[in-house]
């Protein structure tokens, strides 16, 4: 560091899904109001995953707010830290691409970079558009 500090930086907690890894998951930017330059958009292929590397300056239970839309119907993913038991959760449709909703996941994070996996393991049949991960601080 420019500054010779080695703590943590952990900014203001708000991940656009564009911006993580996300291989295999096509990216758009098509309906109104998302944040950021995009989102990722048609997800429901068995296997992929987005993999946000979150920083926090505490170890402890912290929420992870997902921001998606899901107008084909309800979608499932699960949540993992570094590679742990992942956790299944629904994303609740909604009434059409440009109608944004958030769920809530409670997450235990290491102190520094944690490597938080979104995955699609089984598949509903129906898309996910994910626009962007937060984590309380």
């Amino acid at each position: 560091m420019p500054d010779g500090s080695t703590a943590v930086v952990q900014g203001d907690g708000v991940y656009q899904a564009e911006n993580v890894d996300h291989p295999g998951i096509p990216t758009e930017a098509s309906n109104a109001g998302f944040t950021g330059r995009g989102y990722l958009a048609g997800w429901n292929a068995v296997g992929t995953a987005a993999t946000v590397h979150v920083n926090v300056a505490a170890a402890g239970t912290h929420t992870l707010t997902l921001r998606y839309a899901a107008a084909a119907g309800t979608a499932t993913q699960t949540v993992s830290v570094g590679g742990g038991a992942p956790v299944r959760v629904t994303f609740p449709a909604t009434a059409s691409w440009s109608t944004w909703a958030t769920v809530t996941v409670p997450v235990q994070l290491a102190t520094g970079s944690n490597a938080v996996a979104i995955t699609t393991t089984t598949s509903s049949g129906n898309y996910l558009n994910l626009d962007r991960v937060a984590v309380s601080l």
